[in-house]
């Protein structure tokens, strides 16, 4: 069950983690010595590594799109269980798609290793720095709680959930069902590199009741509930 916590925050974190590096921002945070990034080509044809567990980047900026502020930039990267693409403009993401692994996910979050599963993340209306706006909405789903019900010794539901803007920072708030249970996982993701979130488990399953309160669930009847709050950067 050690895939409940942080797949979440993580997902969108690195939603909010590619957005704040997009070429743009890229070009100025490349005249500070203290970025993690390392950036390869030009402008308009390029590259960024050192985006965490985020694979190398590649991206390509049109001229015009530097004039008019609207469209004329793509990016792309693939490796280790992961795979982002996107477009948009200096000034927003547009079309932002994450999907990839428990393989990845574990570079995150060791507890996740060994196990299986998909996620998917999918996010418009970011802007290049990060943040959003009541414009931005998206998608996240995950499989992986249903796909490992013999390494977490529980069998969880499929989840998925929008993901909206919530005073500046990201949000969402994804649920499942299954028989005899249903779980719904809030997260807030901060743009100060925090992030909040709580799960609320109802399941009338025996296994729920002895997985559940090892991984700080507090226990009442058939309802587990969690609350925890860290960073994703």
């Amino acid at each position: 069950m050690g895939a409940k916590l942080y797949i979440t925050a993580a997902l969108i974190g690195g939603a909010a983690a590619v957005a704040a590096h997009f070429p743009a921002s890229w070009a100025a945070k490349a005249t500070y010595v203290d970025t993690p990034a390392q950036f390869g080509g030009s402008l308009w044809n390029g590259h960024v590594r050192g985006l965490g567990a985020l694979p190398p980047i590649r991206f390509s900026l049109s001229p015009a799109a530097l004039i008019t502020r609207k469209g004329g930039i793509t990016f792309d990267g693939s490796g280790g269980g992961v795979t982002i693409r996107g477009a948009g403009s200096p000034a927003s993401v547009s079309d932002l798609s994450i999907a990839g692994d428990a393989a990845f996910l574990s570079q995150i979050d060791s507890r996740l290793s060994g196990l299986s599963g998909r996620f998917s993340v999918n996010v418009v209306g970011l802007k290049t720095d990060g943040t959003c706006s009541e414009a931005t909405r998206g998608q996240l789903r995950t499989n992986i709680l249903s796909q490992n019900g013999g390494a977490l010794g529980w069998t969880g539901p499929d989840l998925s959930g929008p993901i909206t803007c919530e005073g500046g920072d990201l949000s969402a708030i994804m649920s499942g069902e299954s028989p005899g249970q249903t779980i719904e996982a809030k997260i807030k993701v901060l743009m100060d590199g925090s992030f909040q979130l709580r799960f609320v488990v109802n399941s009338s399953d025996p296994r729920a009741g002895l997985v559940l309160p090892l991984y700080g669930f507090e226990t009442r009847g058939e309802r587990y509930t969690l609350t925890e709050a860290g960073s994703w950067r």
